[in-house]
Parts: structure tokens; sequence; C-alpha cells
């Protein structure tokens, strides 16, 4: 018996549907990972908090580090500390 067009149509369609749905296994993952996430942590100090910030990102502490360091040094030398600065490292 030979198939229409739209048979081997509603055929695939089943098959993307039947594809898309997610499994047992995917289900109970996604439980887990939902679970996981929203569980309820205890509150943290500042302290803590400070050093979570510079452990997960310490390029943003370096760069506030350079930052900080170099408006006091030149709030003290003035302009001398700067132009020390770029002649060193070229500027």
């Amino acid at each position: 018996m030979k198939k229409n067009k739209s048979d081997i149509v509603i055929e695939a369609l089943e098959m993307i549907k039947q594809d898309s749905t997610p499994t047992e296994q995917q289900k109970e993952q996604m439980l887990t990972y939902v679970l996981a996430k929203g569980k309820v942590v205890e509150p943290i100090t500042k302290l803590e908090q400070i050093k979570r910030k510079i452990v997960e990102t310490p390029w943003r502490f370096a760069l506030l580090t350079s930052v900080v360091q170099t408006m006091v040094f030149t709030a003290i030398f003035g302009t001398r500390y700067t132009n020390l600065f770029l002649k060193i490292f070229g500027g």
C-alpha cells in the first residue's frame, strides 16, 4: 500500500514530538537541579561576600586595587607620580 504525502508528514511530526519530550532521567536531573538551586542558604557576612567576590573575579579586585593605588599616589605626589609611571611603562 502506498503512503500519501500527508501521512508521511504526520508521522514525521509525531516523531519530532516524541523526540522533544524529556525522558524520565532528564526530568529527574532537571528536578534535582531546580531543587539544588532553590535550596535555602544561610546568610553570609560581608567579609565572606568580599572573599567570594575576590575568588570568583580576581581581575576585578586587581583593577580596583590598581585604581585606588593610582588615585592615592597621585594625590600624594601629584603629577610627578603619573609622569614617572608613564616614563617607566612607555606612555
